[in-house]
């Protein structure tokens, strides 16, 4: 039986519904969460939508936004633990491994609720009943409008639920520069438009322009933290944690830091490592046929896309950077010339 034709038997009746992103969440997960906490509660359901962390500030202007329950937020989680406990069905979006729901995982591990996973990330592993997977997709948000469409809730799609779609592409495609900018992405944001996306407010908020404060802290990056490796076609930032703190550095203000060093001439592989949570986070960031999902998945328990993965690492930023240089030096010369 296709993936839809199991949602559709499952979205028959109204249920009890809980959807789950993943943590640190971006634009294509939050985006995406809204617009189905949107439409489900339109066809009946009850519906909580659950984020591990804290949404970003730099995402909290999206409409919608008072829909999510945080979880790792203390007058929040009650509400979200209760949710998943008493669940009749599990939305799971953007997310194809279970521990990348964080401290959530856990609870959706535990419940006995049919689960549905709708995801575009490579990588997977069959935690759930229905696994809708396509890894051609631009963003899990085409998933989530393909089924709002086969479940003929187009009539359903409003301002609001536009919005946060569009928002999803956009950011997931790098306002629709990346290699996974399909027809299919253009197709339907088109039609997004034409229901109403907030195109005025996106471009206020989704933009190339920055605060000052940002501009300072890359460039703070580009001329102490950066470290290239032209002989590997290869560049990285180190992002330690005094710096963090200096520059008062939220969840958000690195994104786009490691596709910035891609910009460097003949730089094909560029990472950022920060040092944070006793650990050091690894952003991913390469072009052409360099699968950094594959790179950071074997070295630094990570995953995603084939050119945009994140990973993390137990050591101490000196030894993650250290690993990172055998990684570096080992995997990247059969990759030189073809990327």
């Amino acid at each position: 039986m296709a993936p839809i034709q199991k949602i559709r038997e499952l979205l028959h009746t109204p249920k009890k519904v809980v959807i789950v992103i993943h943590q640190s969440p971006d634009g294509d997960a939050l985006g995406s969460g809204i617009a189905v906490t949107s439409f489900l509660k339109k066809k009946g359901h009850h519906v909580t939508f659950i984020s591990p962390d804290t949404p970003p500030p730099f995402l909290a202007w999206l409409p919608g936004m008072e829909t999510v329950v945080s979880f790792d937020e203390e007058t929040t989680r009650k509400q979200a633990t209760q949710a998943l406990q008493e669940a009749e069905l599990i939305l799971c979006l953007d997310f194809p491994v279970l521990h990348r729901a964080g401290a959530v995982a856990p609870l959706v591990s535990a419940s006995k609720a049919p689960k549905i996973v709708l995801d575009h990330h490579p990588d997977h592993e069959a935690f759930a009943e229905v696994m809708w997977m396509d890894t051609q997709a631009c963003a899990t948000a085409a998933l989530v409008y393909r089924m709002i469409h086969a479940l003929e809730g187009d009539d359903l799609i409003d301002a609001t639920m536009a919005t946060c779609l569009y928002v999803a592409i956009l950011t997931d495609t790098g306002s629709f520069q990346y290699a996974n900018t399909s027809a299919e992405a253009h197709l339907v944001a088109g039609t997004l438009i034409k229901q109403g996306a907030n195109l005025e407010t996106i471009r206020q908020y989704i933009s190339p322009r920055q605060p000052l404060s940002k501009i300072r802290f890359f460039a703070h990056m580009f001329l102490k933290r950066l470290v290239v490796m032209p002989q590997h076609q290869a560049a990285y930032f180190l992002l330690p944690r005094t710096d963090y703190l200096k520059f008062k550095l939220q969840s958000g203000d690195t994104s786009g830091l490691a596709s910035e060093a891609l910009e460097i001439e003949g730089v094909s592989l560029a990472v950022l490592l920060v040092e944070k949570d006793e650990k050091t986070h690894l952003s991913f960031r390469s072009t052409g046929n360099i699968p950094v999902n594959q790179l950071s998945q074997n070295y630094f328990s990570g995953g995603g896309h084939r050119n945009a993965a994140g990973g993390s690492c137990p050591l101490s930023l000196k030894e993650t950077e250290e690993k990172l240089r055998h990684m570096i030096t080992t995997e990247m010369p059969q990759y030189l010339g073809n990327s």
